[in-house]
């Protein structure tokens, strides 16, 4: 990514802005550089619930606009799902 993009995104991040599902979600995928499935999004966005509403919009989202890519599969409570991952782009993109 480039390097004033990240400036930007950190110095929006510091000013004290709450921020909006859509980058608590990319920040799971960008900064730790993992591979998860909407559940394990779930289980570290909001413990206990089971709603999968609250992520797996965005994460779709996430997904139309470039910003995330399915990686593969995974069974999970007997049902195959994707698992997910930050794309990390040659230029510069809009990711919010």
């Amino acid at each position: 990514m480039h390097p004033n993009s990240l400036e930007a995104y950190k110095s929006m991040i510091n000013s004290g802005k709450k921020k909006s599902r859509s980058q608590m979600i990319f920040e799971h995928f960008y900064f730790g550089r993992k591979q998860l499935t909407d559940r394990e999004v779930l289980r570290s966005l909001k413990p206990g619930s089971d709603n999968l509403n609250f992520c797996q919009p965005r994460i779709t989202e996430l997904h139309q606009n470039g910003v995330l890519e399915e990686c593969g599969s995974r069974i999970e409570n007997g049902m195959t799902v994707r698992v997910s991952r930050a794309v990390m782009p040659e230029s510069q993109v809009t990711l919010f």
